[in-house]
């Protein structure tokens, strides 16, 4: 649970979900990612750490156009879908061998790690790029979680973030199956608040990618189980200023 990469060639893990996807295991009176958690047979339901994440409003704008809501979620981005995924599944192996978990950001994911390992009580350190903003850095001091500033490139910044958890465990958003995996609900979210049919297109903010690579695992997942009967196109948008894909 704790290993992000393939410890031969180093390449990053990827899961493997063996179960299909059918409406009637929703936990329909959970209004939360949790409502699917039969979906996540790695998860244990008495080690879930959770603060409320998930169903956030889809709000119809026009004819053609909703919005999905995700700033609702506790921390504010679609990153604690990955967090409580994540950090449900390691809590207990990280507490038993009472090693630092580390994580690289330069700003969402920083914040919504540190408030699941603050949630979970898990020893936790955030490597940060020199230039993070000063709301994002506060943020994440907010939850009482150490914070690492590292001069140089955003690669420089995950190369100290693994160094620093070769004594404990570096759990990288970036890297981590896990957290990827937990945004697949952002898909089911928005198939079941449309009825059960996907959207013709999804328009999707990314940075290095992990939210296009969950809902797309995720709309696939509902493919593959015969609960829908298209994939939506998804369209990836970046600014000219940070474009990393």
């Amino acid at each position: 649970m704790l290993a992000y990469a393939c410890p031969y060639c180093g390449q990053p893990l990827d899961i493997e979900i063996n179960v299909n996807f059918q409406t009637q295991r929703i936990r329909e009176k959970d209004y939360s990612h949790w409502r699917y958690v039969d979906f996540f047979p790695y998860i244990k339901e008495n080690e879930i750490i959770t603060l409320g994440e998930g169903w956030t409003p889809l709000v119809k704008f026009s004819n053609n156009l909703h919005f999905k809501l995700e700033s609702s979620n506790p921390t504010g981005s679609f990153k604690d879908r990955g967090s409580t995924t994540l950090i449900s599944a390691i809590h207990r192996q990280a507490e038993k061998t009472k090693g630092r978990v580390t994580e690289d950001s330069s700003g969402n994911a920083g914040a919504s790690i540190a408030a699941y390992c603050a949630r979970a009580r898990l020893d936790a350190s955030i490597f940060v790029p020199s230039t993070v903003s000063g709301p994002k850095f506060n943020q994440i001091k907010f939850y009482g979680t150490p914070v690492v500033k590292i001069s140089g490139s955003r690669s420089k910044v995950a190369e100290e973030a693994q160094k620093a958890g070769q004594n404990g465990f570096y759990i990288g958003h970036l890297y981590h199956p896990l957290f990827r995996d937990g945004i697949r609900t952002l898909s089911y979210e928005i198939a079941e608040q449309s009825g059960w049919s996907a959207p013709e297109r999804i328009y999707l903010p990314v940075s290095a990618g992990t939210l296009l690579l969950g809902v797309l695992y995720g709309f696939k997942h509902l493919l593959d189980s015969n609960v829908i009967d298209k994939m939506p196109r998804l369209i990836a948008c970046q600014t000219r200023q940070v474009s990393p894909l």
